[in-house]
Order: structure tokens, then C-alpha cells, then sequence
């Protein structure tokens, strides 16, 4: 999957994204910055901002939860049914309430479509849930 947008049009949505972020996400999300560097943090948006993955997602054997918030302004909800349809075996969940950063937008949210994707495909057909 590539990106139509380059670069540079991701700039506008993360930084209203990190404008309307908690401020210990801030913190942690500075602390993080300045340990990668920005030569390192350019680096890695030109690199997403390019990638196409479409080839290796069909390579993927694993059974997949794909989280979406509903919100996200990097990556759009209209992108992930094209991510869904490249992984075989995958399922879609979208989070109403979170942007790009579920954990610290809608953490109960994430964990319990986590909890349900785990006991779906943990269970063998006539197991006791979680066994």
C-alpha cells in the first residue's frame, strides 16, 4: 500500500494531531523525539510517507488485528479497508474515539478489541473461553 500523500502533506495533520494531544504524551512524545534525533525522524516519515507494502502485507500468514481510530488525520479511515483486503486473514476494528494514538486516546477501548481478537483466535472450537 503507498501513500498518495507525500511528505510534506503529512505535516499539517501531526501537527494538529500532537496540538491536541495530553500533555505527558507530549512529554513522552518530546523525550522520544530528541532520543531519535530529527535527521532520524525525517528520515523515518520520508520512509513511511514512501513505502509501498502492499507485497509483503499478502505475505503475512499470521491472523491480524487492524485498529483504526475512526479520527485519525495521518492515516484516514478511508485507507483501511485497502489495509484489511491485503491481509489475508485479518480483521478490522475501528475505535470511534481515538485519532492515530489509541493507547492514549481510547486505552480501554484498545484493550478490550485486543482481549476479544486474543479469545477469538486462542480458542479451539469447544474450549472454555481463554483455555
Amino acid at each position: 500500500i503507498r501513500s498518495r500523500r507525500s511528505s510534506l502533506e503529512y505535516a499539517w495533520p501531526l501537527v494538529r494531531s500532537v496540538a491536541r494531544s495530553r500533555p505527558g504524551f507530549l512529554v513522552r512524545l518530546t523525550g522520544d523525539a530528541l532520543r531519535a534525533g530529527p535527521r532520524n525522524l525525517v528520515r523515518g516519515g520520508r520512509h513511511v510517507a514512501s513505502s509501498d507494502v502492499g507485497a509483503e502485507l499478502a505475505s503475512v500468514s499470521a491472523p491480524t488485528l487492524l485498529l483504526w481510530g475512526a479520527h485519525d488525520p495521518l492515516v484516514p479511515f478511508r485507507d483501511a479497508e485497502r489495509w484489511r483486503e491485503c491481509l489475508p486473514d485479518a480483521r478490522l476494528v475501528v475505535l470511534p474515539n481515538a485519532r492515530h494514538v489509541p493507547m492514549v486516546e481510547a486505552p480501554e477501548e484498545l484493550a478490550e478489541a485486543i482481549a476479544r481478537f486474543r479469545e477469538e483466535r486462542l480458542d479451539d472450537p469447544g474450549d472454555r473461553p481463554g483455555i
